[in-house]
């Protein structure tokens, strides 16, 4: 359509995959929790979620850890990330938590293409 795209939702999760302690995602759920108007653009509506995010884990204290969760990477912005996704509509949706991808590869049969 001529129109460039701007995949600021996939290259934040793909930079939090990555560097999950540095980089917060932005997702429609993470902009629904923390109330990020859908008019704003990308860049400023990033700028709002992070500047949020990264003052949430500056006060989070190490007192209490378990609330990271027990799956790695237990780091802060990971925690919120699961949070923020819940409470903006990811508790409606349905995941799967898979803590053994080669077991699905095996029950597949995908090992032995």
């Amino acid at each position: 359509m001529g129109v460039q795209r701007r995949e600021y939702s996939l290259a934040s999760k793909v930079l939090h995959w990555l560097l999950p302690w540095r980089i917060p995602v932005y997702d429609s759920f993470v902009r629904s929790s923390l109330g990020v108007p859908d008019a704003w653009d990308h860049p400023e509506a990033y700028a709002r979620i992070a500047r949020e995010l990264f003052r949430a884990a500056r006060n989070v204290t190490a007192a209490n850890p378990a609330w990271f969760g027990s799956l790695e990477p237990r780091a802060p912005l990971r925690a919120f990330d699961k949070c923020f996704w819940w409470f903006g509509g990811g508790n409606v949706a349905t995941a799967v938590e898979v803590r053994s991808p080669w077991r699905i590869v095996d029950e597949l049969g995908l090992a032995r293409l």
